[in-house]
């Protein structure tokens, strides 16, 4: 995916689908500029992203073997954890542990829950934490 193209479909889901999800999720306000920051991150830092988590699954385990679902929420955590955007990671964390229980089950939490603590210790340089991969620089602008 280019940075064009992950722009395109950032775009053409606010326009079509967030009015959608707004209507009838009762979650409350989108943040656009939040939801386009860890859209874009994520898809710029991809490679980086998929290789931290390869990295913290257990050997048997393969990215290809995770639920499309689960997959998704690893990767933008694990972008919003890297990107230290001032958010504590306890939060970031259970955040997406919660997103995970509103969209799968328990077992795919705890998953989720080690997996981005794993990788919350690498960013943040604790002992144990993965090994550093790859670029972490800065959102691409549309």
């Amino acid at each position: 995916m280019t940075g064009h193209a992950a722009c395109r479909v950032v775009e053409e889901f606010i326009v079509h689908r967030l009015q959608e999800a707004r209507q009838n999720d009762g979650l409350g306000p989108v943040d656009e500029t939040l939801f386009r920051s860890l859209t874009l991150g994520t898809a710029a830092q991809l490679a980086t992203v998929d290789q931290l988590i390869s990295q913290t699954l257990a050997e048997d385990w393969r990215l290809e073997r995770l639920e499309t679902t689960v997959l998704a929420v690893l990767r933008v955590g694990t972008h919003e954890l890297l990107s230290d955007a001032g958010v504590p990671h306890a939060v970031v964390i259970n955040e997406y542990v919660d997103l995970t229980n509103a969209l799968n089950s328990e077992r795919a939490a705890g998953l989720v829950n080690g997996i981005l603590d794993n990788i919350a210790k690498y960013a943040r340089g604790d002992a144990g934490g993965s090994a550093p991969v790859g670029d972490t620089s800065p959102n691409p602008e549309c």
